[in-house]
């Protein structure tokens, strides 16, 4: 099913070049300037269609585990679909984060909302580094276009270097970006970055009582339960260190969590670069 929602106020969606993260779930990088493509879905335990969109999602991470493939995958679950049914893992600002993928591709490709029927107000909807929208479900050509687009975001040369440190205690994420020379810089890149990172819960199971999935028990991965974003102008300031803090749920163990962090630029929603840790490492 897919709805249109009243315009709400919208977060920005965006961050913008790439990086280099020294370890990805406390392993160093054999190759530090490999893509960590950035798999999102927008999903609502009240949509009927979104059952078999987080088995697409299950089928990624299962190949992810088996190939050298590495992917982030967040699910943020929307509230506008919270009636009768409310989803417990939903939250507004996870429904701005979709608005403003939808203002965005508004101003940047007129072309392409012109032909989607709601525009990127539906659910399930995923989104390919910020760039690649479509609708999120188990058919054949549905996984081929998923596994395109993801192939095409890795083809980007690395523009910014970084470090990070994550102290799970705490949930503060440290990062120390490191802007390379002009020369080297992509001129489609803007100045205007947001870092951004995510605590997500690895899997949860919830018996739905009533909406459109009522009676199912529906099993969900990669879930978002807090993020926490700061701006970033890396023309006037190449070199910067940005602290984030994420607040998980209370009674959620740490070694049921774990962070996904990402660049994004403001003026294209592309995401440059994301990477990712385990929560107790």
């Amino acid at each position: 099913m897919t709805i249109h929602l009243n315009r709400r106020s919208v977060i920005q969606a965006g961050l913008g070049s790439i990086f280099t993260p020294s370890m990805i779930l406390g392993e160093p990088l054999k190759d530090p300037n490999r893509k960590l493509v950035l798999v999102e879905l927008f999903t609502s335990q009240g949509c009927d269609l979104c059952p078999d969109a987080e088995r697409l999602i299950g089928r990624l991470l299962e190949e992810e585990r088996k190939s050298s493939d590495r992917i982030a995958v967040l699910a943020w679950h929307v509230d506008y679909f919270n009636r009768p049914w409310r989803d417990p893992f939903s939250e507004a600002r996870y429904s701005s984060r979709q608005m403003a993928y939808h203002e965005v591709f508004t101003r940047t490709r007129p072309a392409f909302m012109k032909t989607a029927e709601n525009g990127l107000y539906f659910t399930p909807m995923l989104m390919i580094d910020g760039i690649t929208p479509m609708l999120a479900n188990t058919k054949p050509e549905t996984i081929q276009k998923v596994k395109n687009a993801i192939t095409a975001a890795r083809r980007k040369s690395v523009e910014i270097h970084l470090d990070f440190e994550f102290h799970g205690p705490s949930g503060e994420l440290r990062v120390d970006l490191n802007q390379m020379s002009r020369k080297s810089r992509s001129t489609k890149s803007s100045k205007d970055l947001l870092v951004t990172a995510a605590c997500v819960q690895k899997t949860a199971s919830t018996n739905v009582e009533s909406g459109e999935n009522a009676g199912k028990v529906l099993t969900e991965q990669s879930i978002v339960r807090d993020y926490d974003y700061k701006a970033w102008n890396a023309n006037a300031d190449r070199k910067t260190t940005i602290r984030l803090n994420l607040k998980p749920p209370a009674g959620l163990k740490q070694s049921e969590m774990s962070w996904i962090a990402f660049i994004q630029d403001t003026s294209t929603g592309a995401i440059l670069q994301s990477f990712q840790g385990a929560w107790n490492a």
